[in-house]
C-alpha cells in the first residue's frame, strides 16, 4: 500500500496540486486556513462579540480549585448538579457586561485608588498593618500575578461604582417596614399539656422480624467507616519556631525597609460643593458662616446630598491637589474659603478626621519578630521536607528518608475519613492539615506519597500500610442496641398517639385540667413567646416545634407538637399584638436592613436590563460542555 502511494505521488498531477498547496500557503498565510479547525462556540457573546472562551473557562477552573482546597476531589456529576459551571459563566458574563457599560461610560479607576483598596484589604494585613508578603503569597496561592490582580480589581471597583450610583441606597416604604415588624415581633401564649416518652408503658420484647426491620431501617447507625492505617512525617512551623534566633539587626532593617508600609495617612469624611465662579461660592460660605446648613446651601446650588457626601472617607493623596491641600488644613466641620480648580469653584469641610498612625519600632517589634521568625521556620521546614523528598526519590523507605533529615515518624494506627480514630477522636497529626488527610485518604496502599504542601505552611509524607473497608457490624453483635431503637420507636409512637387523643377530648369539650388529670400532670401557661420560641428576658428558648404551632393556630383551637423528648397538646389563648410606635430603634434597624436589601434588588434588576440592552446571550450547550474538559 505504501509502495503504492510512493508511486502515485510521482505523477505530475499530484507534483502540481502539492506546488499549488505551497503557494497558496505563501500567499495567504496558514491563518486563513482556521476554516477547517472546528471553531469552539463561545459560552458567552454580549452584542455578538464572543467572550474569550479561555476566560470562561479560567473562572471555572478557579472555582474547581477553591471547591477541591476545601472540599476534596469533586465528582462532575455533584459539579453539574450543583450548577458550577453555570454559576461561573453567569458572573463572568454579569461582569463583562458591566465592563462594557463602564467603557461606554468612560468610567475610569485611578492608581490611587486601588492602592487604597488593596492597602485596606484585612486578607493582606498583618499584625502590623499591610503585609506584602501576605498579598504576594495570596496572590500565588490563587493563581494570579500581582499585574493581572490589579486589573481585577480595577475593574471591580468601575462595575461597583456603577452598580453603586443606580442602587444607592433608598429608604424603604414605611408600610413594609411597619407590617414585617408587626409580623415578627408578634407574641401569643397559651397551655399546654406534655406527655413524655419515656413514661409510655414498654411495649414488650421485639421479635426477631421486628428486630430485622429495626436493624435495616438504621443500617447508617451501625455501619462502620472505612479505616485507614500507616505513617505520617508532619515538618511543621510550630515544631521549628522555637529553634530559630530572632536578630535585633534584622528587625531595625525591616523595620527601616517597610516603615511607610505600615504608616496609615489621615483620613478625612469629606464634603464637597461645586460652583460654577468663585463669586457663587464666597455668597454660599457667608451664608454657612451666618448658619445655614451646609447641605441646604448645597442644594440651592442644585446638587444632592449624595453627590456631596460622594467622596466620603478619603486620604489627601485620594482627591486631586487642588483640593487635598486646603481640605486637610481645616479643622473638623470647617468650611474652606472657594477653592478654583479647572473643573469649577469647590466649598468643602471635613465633618470627621481620622488621624493618621505613624507606629514607633517597640510598637512594631514583636510583630515583625514573629513574622521574620515565621518566615524563617518556613524556609527551614522547606529544606528539610526536600530532604526528606529527595531520599523517597533515591528510593529509601519514607521511615528512613525522614530519620536522616531527623524528622519523626508518627504512625496512625486507624483513621477514617473525617481524620478521626476508632474511639471518634480527632487524630493530633492530621490537625489543621485538610491537604494532608486528602493524600492519605487517596493514597495508594504500600507507597510513599509525594510532597503535600499545606496552606499553613507545613509539608507532610504520607503512607498508608492497610486498609479495612468500611461494612456493616452484624446484627448479632448491635442486637441490644437495635432493640432499644425499637423500643424507643415504639414508645414514641404510643405518646404521639395519646397527645392526639387528648387534644380530641379538649376538642370535644372537656376542659384542659380534667384532660391534663387523666395522665396525672397540670396544664401549664406558656410565657409570651415569639416566632422562633424567643421569650423576651429569658436565656432559654422554648421548643421551636412549640412556638411553630402556636402560631399556626387561631385563639382557641388545640393541636399537638413534637419534641425530642414528648408531644404537647397545646391550646391557644392570647395573641399579643406588636406596636411599632413603642419601637423606634428596632424600626430603624429593620428599616436599614430592608433599605440594603431593596439597594441589591435595584443592582440586579439594573443588570438585568443592562444584559437585555447589551444582548448577553449565554449558551446552554457550550456551559455543560466545560463538565467535560
Amino acid at each position: 500500500m505504501l509502495q503504492k502511494i510512493r508511486d502515485k505521488s510521482a505523477g505530475v498531477v499530484v507534483k502540481v496540486l502539492f506546488l499549488f498547496l505551497v503557494l497558496s500557503f505563501a500567499v495567504w498565510g496558514i491563518g486563513d486556513y482556521k476554516f477547517l479547525q472546528r471553531a469552539e462556540a463561545p459560552a458567552i457573546s454580549i452584542g455578538g462579540d464572543p467572550v474569550p472562551a479561555d476566560q470562561v473557562r479560567l473562572e471555572f477552573q478557579r472555582d474547581l480549585d477553591r471547591l477541591r482546597r476545601s472540599l476534596g476531589e469533586i465528582d462532575r456529576d455533584v459539579l453539574r448538579q450543583f450548577g458550577v459551571a453555570g454559576q461561573s459563566v453567569e458572573r463572568v458574563a454579569n461582569q463583562r457586561t458591566l465592563d462594557r457599560a463602564a467603557e461606554r461610560m468612560s468610567l475610569v479607576v485611578s492608581d490611587a485608588v486601588v492602592r487604597q483598596r488593596i492597602q485596606e484589604d484585612p486578607n493582606f494585613r498583618g499584625a502590623a498593618g499591610f503585609d506584602a508578603n501576605a498579598f504576594r503569597r495570596l496572590l500565588q496561592e490563587n493563581g494570579f500575578t500581582e499585574q493581572r490582580y490589579v486589573d481585577l480589581l480595577r475593574g471591580d471597583a468601575a462595575r461597583s461604582a456603577l452598580v453603586e450610583a443606580v442602587s444607592a441606597s433608598l429608604p424603604a416604604p414605611a408600610a413594609m417596614v411597619e407590617a414585617l415588624y408587626r409580623h415578627r415581633e408578634e407574641k401569643r401564649r397559651g397551655e399546654t399539656i406534655f406527655v413524655p416518652v419515656d413514661s409510655m408503658p414498654d411495649p414488650g420484647t421485639p421479635s426477631d422480624a421486628d428486630l430485622q426491620a429495626a436493624y435495616e431501617a438504621n443500617a447508617e447507625r451501625f455501619t462502620d467507616p472505612e479505616f485507614r492505617s500507616g505513617i505520617v512525617v508532619r515538618i511543621g512551623l510550630e515544631e521549628i519556631r522555637a529553634s530559630i534566633p530572632v536578630d535585633e539587626q534584622q528587625l531595625r532593617a525591616e523595620f527601616d525597609a517597610r516603615r511607610r508600609e505600615f504608616s496609615t495617612p489621615e483620613r478625612r469624611v469629606v464634603e464637597i460643593v461645586r460652583f460654577d465662579d468663585e463669586a457663587s461660592a464666597a455668597a454660599a460660605r457667608r451664608e454657612i458662616e451666618g448658619g445655614a446648613d451646609f447641605i441646604d446651601v448645597a442644594a440651592k446650588a442644585g446638587q444632592t446630598p449624595e453627590q456631596v457626601r460622594a467622596f466620603g472617607k478619603v486620604s489627601a493623596s485620594s482627591l486631586p491637589a487642588e483640593l487635598s491641600r486646603p481640605v486637610f488644613a481645616l479643622a473638623a466641620n470647617e468650611v474652606s474659603a472657594p477653592i478654583p480648580t479647572p473643573l469649577g469653584v469647590f466649598l468643602g469641610r471635613a465633618t470627621a478626621i481620622e488621624p493618621g498612625v505613624d507606629p514607633s519600632f517597640e510598637d512594631l517589634r514583636g510583630a515583625l519578630a514573629d513574622e521574620i521568625v515565621r518566615r524563617a521556620a518556613a524556609e527551614v521546614a522547606y529544606r528539610i521536607a526536600t530532604k526528606v523528598e529527595e531520599g523517597v526519590n533515591e528510593g529509601k523507605p519514607l521511615q528512613d528518608a525522614a530519620a536522616a533529615a531527623g524528622v519523626p515518624v508518627v504512625p496512625v494506627e486507624a483513621a477514617d475519613p473525617m481524620g478521626r480514630d476508632r474511639r471518634g477522636l480527632p487524630i493530633p497529626a492530621f490537625a489543621a492539615a485538610p491537604e494532608a488527610l486528602r493524600a492519605f485518604g487517596e493514597a495508594i496502599i504500600g507507597r510513599d506519597s509525594q510532597l503535600v504542601e499545606t496552606r499553613s505552611g507545613a509539608f507532610f509524607f504520607v503512607r498508608v500500610d492497610a486498609l479495612t473497608p468500611s461494612e456493616r457490624r452484624p446484627l448479632a453483635s448491635v442486637r441490644d442496641d437495635v432493640a432499644a431503637i425499637w423500643t424507643a420507636g415504639r414508645r414514641d409512637q404510643a405518646a404521639r398517639a395519646r397527645a392526639e387523643q387528648l387534644a380530641a377530648e379538649i376538642r370535644g369539650g372537656k376542659g384542659i385540667g380534667a384532660v391534663a388529670a387523666s395522665v396525672e400532670g397540670q396544664p401549664a401557661q406558656t410565657p409570651a413567646m415569639h416566632r422562633d420560641g424567643r421569650v423576651e428576658g429569658a436565656q432559654q428558648r422554648q421548643p421551636s416545634a412549640l412556638a411553630a404551632r402556636l402560631f399556626q393556630l387561631r385563639p382557641g383551637e388545640v393541636g399537638t407538637a413534637a419534641t425530642g423528648e414528648g408531644y404537647f397538646v397545646v391550646r391557644l389563648e392570647e395573641v399579643i399584638a406588636a406596636d411599632p410606635a413603642q419601637a423606634q430603634p428596632q424600626l430603624q434597624r429593620l428599616s436599614d436592613g430592608l433599605s440594603q436589601a431593596i439597594a441589591a434588588e435595584l443592582g440586579q434588576q439594573y443588570l438585568k436590563a443592562l444584559r437585555e440592552r447589551l444582548k448577553v446571550v449565554v449558551d446552554p450547550a457550550a456551559v455543560e460542555k466545560l463538565y467535560q474538559n
